[in-house]
This record gives structure tokens, sequence and C-alpha cells, in this order.
């Protein structure tokens, strides 16, 4: 239950800020660079990035639950896993298909999908043992 209410103050303060930052694109960026056609050609793979944020909490927070019931190993492990489907994933898209800039940016999403569905499945296990998590 408390995952679960941190995932959504997590959500829910992060998604205000997420969305000023997608209404204001070109002003972020601006903060990095003032090259106008530099901040045009960032647009998407800016905007892929900060979808990232979506899949990003759940893993994270389970993530950090996994760690503070002293489950350090298993926690590692986990993120080894999802570490080798991201880096399987950023070969494939980035070095085999040289896939278009944005569409590299999506390669985190695999990461936090894997490292969500890992650490998930480990909580519910945990929780069907009877061990409190």
């Amino acid at each position: 239950p408390t995952s679960k209410r941190i995932i959504k103050i997590a959500y829910l303060s992060g998604l205000v800020i997420l969305a000023l930052m997608c209404l204001f694109p070109r002003l972020v960026l601006r903060i990095y660079t003032d090259d106008t056609f530099l901040i045009e050609q960032a647009i998407w793979p800016y905007y892929a990035s900060l979808a990232s944020f979506i899949t990003l909490v759940p893993g994270m927070i389970w993530l950090s639950v996994v760690s503070g019931t002293g489950q350090t190993k298993e926690a590692m492990y986990m993120e080894l896993i999802a570490l080798c489907f991201y880096m399987i994933n950023v070969w494939y898209v980035v070095i085999h298909l040289r896939a278009e800039l944005f569409i590299c940016w999506t390669c985190d999403y695999s990461y936090n999908i894997i490292l969500s569905i890992l650490t998930f499945v480990y909580l519910c296990r945990r929780r069907g043992q009877h061990k409190i998590v």
C-alpha cells in the first residue's frame, strides 16, 4: 500500500512538471543552446526522453522497496537483468537499425519496463510467501 501511494505521489507531482516541460520545450532546450536549428532537431528526442518518466516511476520505486527490505543482492540481479535487456535493445535499435534519434531514446523504456516487471513479480511472490515487504 505504501509503494502504491508513493507511485501515485510521484506521478502526480512529476506529471505537473512534465506537462510544463512539454508545453515549453523550446524554452527548456534554450537552457542548453541558443542554436535554433539544434533546438528544432532536439524536439522529438526531448519528448521521447520525457515520456520515459511514465515507465520509470514504478520500477525505481519498487526497486527501492526491494533494496530497503535488505534484499540488495536480489535488487542487483534484477537491475543487471534489466540492463542486459537494455543493452541488447540499444545495440539493436542504434547499431543494427540505425534508427532516428528519437527512436533511440525510446530504448530507455525497455529498461524501465523490464525492471518494473521484475520488481513487481518479486514483491508479489514475497507477499504470497507471507514475508512482509
